[in-house]
């Protein structure tokens, strides 16, 4: 009985416990900036419109660079792979009728395929476009100024 009264005490409290009736409060908060800029002092925001294109054609040139060398690597193995088939085919060929006339003939054996090249993680060019004027004007805020 004693057991059974303290598992109902013990099981009321952890019941009870979990209901919070607290009352919330919710309000809005602002950051205020932790050093105010001083409005004595004149500012003038510069956007580099050229830098934008000339990132955008740097990295689309890189981009095309290392494209085209892993092509052109790839296409050297397939060349060389191409090779190994052929030959091989050839030997075979040749190993089929010289087995006819000597059964003891050994059969050619395949040559190893270089290894293969694999494209590392190329970073896709970065396309920006041109800003205009009229756009940026009067778009940049900065708190508390």
């Amino acid at each position: 009985m004693k057991r059974v009264l303290l598992l109902l005490i013990v099981a009321s409290n952890v019941i009870i416990g979990q209901n919070v009736d607290g009352q919330k409060v919710s309000f809005q908060y602002e950051q205020k900036p932790l050093y105010s800029i001083d409005k004595s002092i004149p500012y003038n925001v510069v956007v580099g419109y050229m830098e934008y294109a000339q990132k955008s054609q740097d990295s689309l040139v890189r981009y095309e660079y290392l494209m085209k060398k892993f092509q052109n690597s790839y296409d050297d193995w397939y060349l060389q792979k191409q090779k190994i088939d052929k030959s091989y085919l050839l030997d075979m060929s040749a190993w089929e009728k010289g087995r006819r006339v000597n059964p003891a003939l050994p059969q050619p054996i395949k040559q190893v395929y270089p290894p293969q090249p694999f494209k590392d993680d190329i970073v896709f060019p970065v396309l920006l476009e041109e800003v205009k004027e009229e756009k940026v004007k009067n778009q940049i805020q900065l708190s508390g100024f």
